[in-house]
């Protein structure tokens, strides 16, 4: 696992999530799926964990800065609401999925 710093300025997409996203149902696990348009890296289904100081992701490229944008922007977003946890990430043709992990 690869521990990932969080966008240090607002994206582009911080706004989508929050307007799409709804928390409650995110924090009972149900799954949820966002449209932020074409374009993106395909990031396929994986774990995520989302800490107060960065979140922990597999990835393979030694540079950082080639890490998905929008994946980031998600995990920067969970960040600031304070939703920490582990969450199944993925993202396709526009779509990211986020359902976090419950026990």
């Amino acid at each position: 696992m690869t521990t990932i710093d969080f966008n240090v300025g607002t994206s582009k997409f911080t706004d989508v999530f929050r307007e799409k996203l709804c928390i409650s149902e995110l924090n009972k696990g149900t799954e949820q799926t966002v449209f932020l348009g074409a374009g993106g890296y395909e990031f396929k289904l994986q774990e995520i964990e989302i800490k107060s100081e960065g979140f922990l992701c597999k990835f393979g490229n030694k540079d950082l800065t080639r890490f998905p944008a929008r994946i980031k922007s998600l995990a920067t977003f969970l960040a600031e609401i304070k939703a920490y946890g582990t969450y199944k990430i993925s993202h396709h043709s526009g779509e990211c999925s986020v359902q976090k992990s419950v026990l």
